[in-house]
Order: structure tokens, then C-alpha cells, then sequence
């Protein structure tokens, strides 16, 4: 499977659900390459550079495609801009014109960029990249929106895609190298998927079809009944519908320049812009569409055998199951006597229906059928982070760190409802076989509507050591309440010790408080992970200080998500200081007691505020870890 690029520098993807036609083009990445750097002081190549990218905006020639040179010798510059043939070349102008504008911006000094929009894609280097396969696909970006039978779309979208590379690599138009299909959906006589493949026509046809190859692998691994998607890259772009978006008339063929020659390259398309994408946020797949027979499933996990048990959550036992196709899947088993039950099983099959995101396990289905209640979702060869806490280097931690926070701003921010989880924990971070973590576990989680900050409820739900204290000892949650949780994972991972185990009761220390001291002593490097120090000791403190502004007191003082991303991603986002964390006890205090109130929290000894401040607490929802 394609993998999507670390970029040294990277304008993050706009990831919430926009309309493809708007009165501005759709941004989707900007990557920049640092290995090629001019000086301030070249002037000579920032004006062949401004002049080649003012060309490439210019009304002539009226192409979608369009490759140029200006300059000599080291300070030559070569660009090119490449619009879909289904964007009328106006619209495809007026994209280049904003891109050209905004990859200067974001790529200061450059001599190497490329920049993405859903309506053009502009790009220049200090060398040829004409007529060469010149890097992957590597822009995805899906619908939140599933259809009612996914199976069935994406056999007809593989289908089409399949018959579409081959036209457009090798087809009469191999000067302009894009095809368009249109395919009726198996179960529905009127329903049609709309599917576009086109390349850079200055590449050869075997080129192009290895480019859409990779493209449609990637949308295979990642789409399952996705409305639309897309996927682009330098050479070529992939997308497909279930609405028109294209009207696309062929164009006549123009004559190609030799291969690797400087010259321009023109396609000219004329063709009205995109009909308007529709979003139904309140859509959902129908039962039907995501439901196995019961059959299916025992015989799968081999009747749900005590040798395919994987462990024990929330809901019951889970159990590992391959399915005739060879697919393995994990299954999620309902306890009888579970008083998490139909409500939070419901709650999680309508909520994960509609997400999708890379970092967040993929639910494939449910059974209900007499008494039993049954979650399939894809499975996790390499189990849950907890078990992994103390045995990983910095690179892989590093990766699920990256991994974990943008999963979570997903949930929180760039998915079609916002999204608490209530209940993240080491635990609920699976591990894919290349150790990606995936967020799991959405029993507890709640939707909120975007203008409201937070909510109080009389149930507490979650697990002990991981829960903000305004959520356990008061009932209010918001988006802070799972950045606590965050910081509380992330200070485990770093000092390799388990917040429910680590008990200095003679100083009357727990993890966080512990965590926080040190760092003001300038000694936090001490209780990190021996494993970890191999890594880069400015990265390691950057999260360190990172994790100890999530677990702060006050849950306003804590950083959003998209803060927490920023923060990781670029050196140059500014730190602010941590005030002390939640359940830190100063000296003043009797060291006997200093541990009274965490404690309470890890032993439940002591749950009468709560009771006084919500009348009534389920203990079942309250989840306590063991050491081990």
C-alpha cells in the first residue's frame, strides 16, 4: 500500500468536508523540499522563479496543461501547472494563479515545490522533471459520506478504474491521456459512479498506467463506500462520484515535443466547471449494507473458541476470526450481563459507520441477531499500544504519537460531527501490522453539536487515570476532557511507566506531578524511557512539554488538538509554560495525604463528591487497571 509522505515542510490537508466547486479553488497540500535551498541573496533565480509562475497564470496559451523554462544555466527554472480536463481552463487559470502565489509563500528559499488544489496543480524545480515519472500519488482525500452497500461500489469502481487506465495511458487520446466512465451501480438501476483517470501527457503510456495503478491501490486500501474520493499526485490524478463532476469534450490532439525536450506541452480542454458534490451529514449506511449473519461470524472465529480469544474490553470478549475471502477480522462480543449494552453497541455502530480516517479502526460490520450483539472491525495483528509501552525506539513512538494526535483531531475537529471519545487510553490505541495506530473503542463516545463547549452528565464513563478531573469529579467532558487523556498517554509512552502503576507515596508523586517536577528542575531527561534516548533529545522534550500542557488543571489552560498537531509537526509553533497538573499536591500538604485524591481516583475509595455533585454514579462504567 502507497503511503502518504513526511513532508519537511507540509501545509496540512484541509480535511473537513468542503464542496468542490466554490468561489475559491479547493487547497489540499503544499510540500516543499529542503534539500534544495537558494540564498536571499539569489535574486537571479527568485525572478526566474516569479516570472515562470507569472507565465504559468498568463491567459496564453489556454491549456489545462502547460510546462515552460526561464532562466539559464544554475539558475534555470522549470515549472509546469496541470488541471483536470474536466475544469474549464478560466477556472483552471484563476487556480493557478492563487497556487503560484501561495507556494512562494510556503516555500521561502526553494529551489523544489509542488502544491495541490482539487483544480490545478503547480510545481517547479531547479532541474528536468519533464517527460519523467517524477514521484507517487500522494494527495488522498475521501468523503466522510458511505454508501448503502459499500461492497457493491467499490467492485464497480474497481471495475471502471480498472478499464479507465488502460484507455487513458494507451487509448486514441494518448496526447492528452485522460478517459472518463460511468458504470451503474449493481443494486440500483438509476444509481451510476462517475470515474476519472488522467495523466501528465508528456510521460509514456506505461508510465501513466504504473502511476494510476499505484493511484487506484491506494483508494482500494483506503475507501470502503466512500461516496467520492481522490487521489493525485505529480503525474497523474485519480477521482470518482457518485454526482456528475465532469463534461469533458476531447480536444483536439496536439503534437508532443521529443521525449525530455524543454518545450511546451499543451492540452486545451474546454469544458464547464464541476456540477456541485452533495454531503447529507445526517447519512448513514443502512443496516442491511453492514450486517453479517450470525453463521458467517462462528464460523469465522471457529464458534467464538477460547483459542481466538484476543482479551476482554468494555463490552466482553473479543475474539480473532478469518472470513472465507481470507480477510481477518476481529470480533467484538457483547456481554449478556453487560449494563454497556444496546444503547453504547448502538452508539458505536452509527458512529463509526460515518468515520473514516487512517487512525481510527475500521468497522466492517455488525451481527444482531437473537442474543447476541457482534462488532467486526478489520484486525490489529500487533494488539494495543499498552503492550508496547517500554519496548519501542523513538522513531516508532514518535510515528504513534504523530499517528494518535491526528486521529484524534479527526474526531474532534474534521469529521462531520465533533466527536468526544470519553475513554482513550493505551489500550484503545491499536497497532496495524506497520505499528499505525489506530483509535478504537467508541462505546463511550458522544457527539456535540459544534457551537457547544462542553456537556455535564450524571454518568461517568471512562477508565480511572486516564479521566480529566472536571470529567470524574463533576461530569463535565468537552473536547479537553480526551486531551487529557492524550497528554496522560503521551507522558506514558515517554517515561515508559503506566500512570495507574507509578505510586511514589513516600513524596507523595504520582506520574503527572512527577512528570512536572522534573521538568521544572531541568531534569525530565531523567525519567525517560532508556529505550527512547537513542532519538533526538530536542524532539523527546518538545513532547514531553507538549504532554504536561495537556494534563494541566484547568481544562481551558490545555491546548486544542489542532494546537497539539501544530506543536508536533513544526519546531517553530511557540510552547507556552505548563501550569501544574491535575492532581498535583504541593508541599504544604501532609505527604501522608498527598495522594488522597488520585488515589481515590485509581481505588475508588472515595466517590462521595461525586455522588453529591451527580446524584448517582454507575460504578460498572468505571473502568480500573491492574499493574502487570
Amino acid at each position: 500500500m502507497v503511503s502518504l509522505l513526511q513532508f519537511s515542510a507540509t501545509i496540512p490537508f484541509i480535511l473537513s468536508f468542503l464542496q468542490f466547486v466554490s468561489p475559491s479553488p479547493t487547497f489540499l497540500m503544499c510540500k516543499c523540499d529542503n534539500q534544495f535551498n537558494y540564498t536571499q541573496n539569489n535574486h537571479v533565480f527568485q525572478n526566474n522563479l516569479n516570472n515562470i509562475l507569472t507565465n504559468l497564470s498568463s491567459e496564453t496559451p489556454l491549456t489545462n496543461f502547460y510546462n515552460s523554462t526561464f532562466g539559464k544555466n544554475k539558475d534555470t527554472v522549470y515549472a509546469l501547472r496541470f488541471c483536470p480536463a474536466y475544469i474549464a481552463t478560466q477556472d483552471c487559470l484563476a487556480c493557478v494563479q492563487t497556487a503560484s502565489q501561495l507556494i512562494t509563500q510556503s516555500c521561502p528559499n526553494q529551489k523544489k515545490a509542488i502544491i495541490y488544489y482539487v483544480e490545478c496543480v503547480v510545481r517547479y524545480a531547479n532541474y528536468s522533471f519533464f517527460s519523467t515519472e517524477d514521484g507517487i500519488p500522494e494527495v488522498y482525500w475521501n468523503s466522510t459520506t458511505i454508501f448503502y452497500n459499500p461492497d457493491q461500489l467499490d467492485q464497480v469502481m474497481t471495475n471502471t478504474m480498472y478499464g479507465l487506465i488502460s484507455k487513458a495511458a494507451f487509448g486514441s487520446s494518448t496526447t492528452t491521456k485522460f478517459a472518463t466512465g460511468e458504470s451503474k451501480i449493481i443494486s440500483s438501476s438509476f444509481q451510476k459512479l462517475y470515474c476519472f483517470a488522467q495523466c501528465t501527457p508528456d510521460i509514456n503510456g506505461r508510465a501513466c498506467r504504473g502511476c494510476l495503478q499505484t493511484a487506484l491501490s491506494y483508494i482500494q486500501d483506503n475507501s470502503f463506500g466512500n461516496e467520492w474520493s481522490l487521489m493525485y499526485g505529480p503525474n497523474c490524478q485519480m477521482r470518482y462520484s457518485l454526482e456528475a463532476f465532469y463534461d469533458v469534450v476531447s480536444p483536439p490532439s496536439p503534437s508532443l515535443p521529443p521525449s525530455g525536450s524543454t518545450e511546451n506541452t499543451n492540452i486545451n480542454t474546454t469544458a464547464p466547471p464541476p456540477l456541485q458534490l452533495s454531503s447529507d451529514p445526517d447519512s448513514t449506511p443502512s443496516a442491511e449494507s453492514l450486517q453479517f449473519d450470525l453463521g458467517t461470524i462462528r464460523d469465522a472465529t471457529d464458534n467464538f473458541s477460547a483459542a481466538n480469544k484476543l482479551g476482554e474490553g468494555g463490552f466482553g470478549p473479543v475474539y480473532k476470526g478469518v472470513l472465507l475471502n481470507g480477510l481477518e477480522i476481529a470480533v467484538k462480543k457483547l456481554s449478556r450481563n453487560s449494563r454497556q449494552g444496546q444503547e453504547e453497541f448502538k452508539n458505536e455502530v452509527l458512529l463509526l459507520a460515518r468515520l473514516r480516517h487512517k487512525n481510527l479502526v475500521r468497522l466492517l460490520g455488525f451481527c444482531l441477531e437473537g442474543k447476541e450483539l457482534l462488532l467486526i472491525y478489520e484486525f490489529m495483528p500487533n494488539k494495543s499500544l499498552d503492550h508496547f509501552i517500554s519496548s519501542l525506539d523513538w522513531k516508532s513512538c514518535n510515528k504513534i504519537i504523530q499517528g494518535f494526535a491526528q486521529g484524534l483531531l479527526y474526531l474532534h475537529e474534521d469529521s462531520q460531527h465533533r466527536i468526544i471519545h470519553r475513554d482513550l487510553k493505551a489500550s484503545n490505541i491499536l497497532l496495524d501490522a506497520e505499528m499505525n495506530p489506530k483509535i478504537s473503542d467508541f462505546g463511550t463516545s458522544r457527539l456535540m453539536v459544534l457551537d457547544q463547549s462542553h456537556y455535564t452528565t450524571s454518568k461517568i464513563m471512562g477508565t480511572i487515570g486516564y479521566m480529566a478531573p472536571e470529567y470524574f469529579k463533576h461530569g463535565h467532558f468537552s473536547v479537553k476532557s480526551d486531551v487529557f487523556s492524550f497528554g496522560v498517554i503521551l507522558l506514558e509512552i515517554l517515561s515508559g511507566q503506566k500512570i495507574f502503576c507509578f505510586h511514589d507515596v513516600e513524596n507523595g508523586e504520582n506520574l503527572l506531578s512527577y512528570a512536572w517536577k522534573s521538568w521544572k528542575k531541568n531534569i525530565a531527561l531523567d525519567i525517560v524511557d532508556s529505550t527512547l534516548m537513542t532519538g533526538s533529545k530536542s524532539e523527546i522534550m518538545r513532547c514531553f512539554h507538549i504532554g504536561l500542557l495537556c494534563v494541566q488543571e484547568n481544562p481551558t489552560d490545555r491546548p486544542t488538538m489542532a494546537s497539539v498537531v501544530n506543536m508536533l509537526i513544526s519546531s517553530s509553533f511557540t510552547l507556552s509554560l505548563p501550569a501544574r497538573p491535575a492532581y498535583f499536591v504541593p508541599k504544604s500538604i501532609d505527604p501522608g495525604n498527598s495522594l488522597h485524591e488520585f488515589n481515590s481516583m485509581v481505588t475508588k475509595l472515595d466517590q462521595s463528591e461525586i455522588k453529591s455533585s451527580q446524584g448517582s454514579v454507575n460504578e460498572d462504567t468505571i473502568t480500573e487497571l491492574v499493574c502487570r
